[in-house]
């Protein structure tokens, strides 16, 4: 498919935290205690969709920090 099955406006502006935060965040949110407090906010999920740590804004993506947890998920 050309859209990989996408049916929802994936450029869409929504909401990441309140009562009005779409369902991703309001369930990542729940799930760890902690909304994002800013852009780049990260949550590093495994393959069987659990969290498995949050990393703040101030965190590279290229970080070490990250990039070995990434590492030792795969």
């Amino acid at each position: 498919k050309i859209n990989y099955g996408v049916e929802f406006p994936m450029f869409e502006k929504s909401d990441v935290v309140g009562d009005s935060a779409n369902a991703l965040f309001a369930g990542l949110t729940s799930e760890t205690g902690t909304a994002p407090k800013w852009n780049f906010y990260k949550y590093l999920i495994d393959r069987k969709g659990n969290v498995i740590s949050i990393f703040d804004s101030k965190v590279s993506p290229v970080s070490d920090e990250l990039t070995s947890a990434i590492e030792e998920l795969l």
